[in-house]
């Protein structure tokens, strides 16, 4: 395993308790906010978090040599009924120094249903002042809408079907790159 590797397993053992203490929050039909986590970036490298409703690459301590970057996230769950979940957070980055696929704010909403087999997902994402080019300074500002309808077969066998851009946006999270406009995904999950 390379030095790198063993970093970035490494990274997040500090959330291991926020982490925890989310997951002992009782749910409850009356919303409860989390907060998230309140950073303080001073050029100090970090590994990136993989959050699937994230469309921005992780950050890497390449990037930033030099300036300050400070920023606060907020997440919110809320369980609308037996079936049903609203999740939603905002984050907010302010740099002195631009940082390449770094988004200045970044709201997140999805709605997760669930009946028998059937798992509905809708996740809608804004993404503003994203640095798409640090050299000239260009930012980009868009909103995605997506949809997963996944069905649990067997214990072991899943089957899902993903549209992904509905509102069909062109948007770039790196100058002169394209992202893909309305796209379809399906496929089956197997775990062992």
């Amino acid at each position: 395993m390379s030095a790198r590797g063993l970093t970035s397993s490494l990274d997040g053992l500090h959330d291991l308790n926020i982490t925890r203490a989310a997951a002992e929050v009782p749910c409850q039909r009356v919303p409860y906010l989390l907060l998230g986590r309140v950073r303080v970036f001073i050029q100090k490298p970090f590994g990136g978090h993989d959050h699937p409703w994230r469309a921005v690459a992780a950050l890497d301590s390449s990037f930033f040599h030099e300036g300050l970057l400070q920023g606060v996230e907020f997440a919110a769950r809320f369980k609308a009924g037996e079936n049903l979940f609203l999740h939603a957070n905002y984050s907010y980055l302010h740099m002195e120094t631009p940082v390449l696929a770094a988004p200045g704010q970044q709201f997140n909403l999805t709605v997760n249903y669930t009946y028998k087999i059937f798992n509905l997902n809708l996740s809608a994402q804004h993404i503003g002042n994203l640095y798409t080019s640090v050299n000239p300074e260009i930012t980009e500002s868009y909103t995605l809408l997506n949809a997963r309808v996944n069905a649990r077969i067997l214990k072991n066998l899943n089957i899902f079907f993903s549209a992904n851009n509905l509102l069909n946006r062109e948007y770039e999270i790196n100058y002169g790159y394209p992202m893909p406009k309305l796209n379809f995904n399906a496929g089956i999950r197997v775990s062992f």
